[in-house]
């Protein structure tokens, strides 16, 4: 994920590296070949019909990558709107003196945050999670593989306890699950962008077409 405005050269020449090693040399063995040996000529049919083709496959990945990125944005500024609506919710349903329980729920919605971008770019920073939750939350987290899914049971169990105790009622009660079953299917909209790549084939034949022309 890029985090600044301005992209950084070296990022570009990091993700090009192979294809431009492989172009170089290309294009100097053909040269040395033209000059040497043999004497090329490309009809220049050949070259409109490949780059017309190399036009529309990068048509192709530049909207599917615009799409993919909108969608993206869309369930991050999601998952904030229902974030502040989680705790806004508990906020106004919970009775009497509940402001520990509504912030022992907001901190732990910020830890959720944090460890879904963590999960979603691939690093663990539990270290990080000791800020927001309590000792025994923190150990219930680092014991499984997909911590911000538990962060949501934990959830859950207060809004059941809290049922229990007679701090909110049942309509209440459903009405922060639903909350909750929403940052659930937030977090796999997530994890599907994340895991879903591009196919294959138009990598391939858009390298093959670029190495022609």
């Amino acid at each position: 994920m890029l985090l600044n405005k301005r992209i950084p050269v070296l990022y570009l020449l990091e993700k090009v590296r192979t294809e431009l090693i492989v172009i170089s040399l290309l294009s100097t063995f053909i040269c040395f070949i033209d000059q040497k040996y043999l004497s090329f000529s490309v009809p220049i049919s050949a070259i409109t019909i490949l780059g017309t083709l190399i036009s529309l496959l990068l048509a192709f990945r530049t909207a599917q990558a615009y799409d993919r990125w909108w969608e993206a944005r869309k369930i991050w500024g999601r998952v904030l709107s229902e974030s502040r609506s989680l705790v806004r919710e508990a906020q106004c349903f919970f009775k009497g003196d509940s402001n520990l329980e509504v912030e022992a729920l907001a901190k732990r919605q910020i830890a959720w945050n944090y460890e879904l971008g963590d999960t979603l770019r691939g690093k663990k920073h539990f270290d990080e999670l000791e800020e927001y939750l309590s000792s025994e939350e923190f150990l219930y987290v680092s014991k499984h593989m997909n911590s911000p899914n538990a962060i949501l049971d934990m959830h859950s169990k207060q809004i059941r306890k809290a049922y229990e105790n007679g701090l909110i009622n049942e309509f209440q009660q459903i009405h922060l699950m639903n909350t909750v079953l929403d940052l659930c299917d937030l977090m796999g909209m997530s994890e599907r962008i994340k895991s879903t790549v591009f196919p294959k084939t138009y990598s391939t034949l858009l390298l093959c077409y670029y190495l022609l022309v």
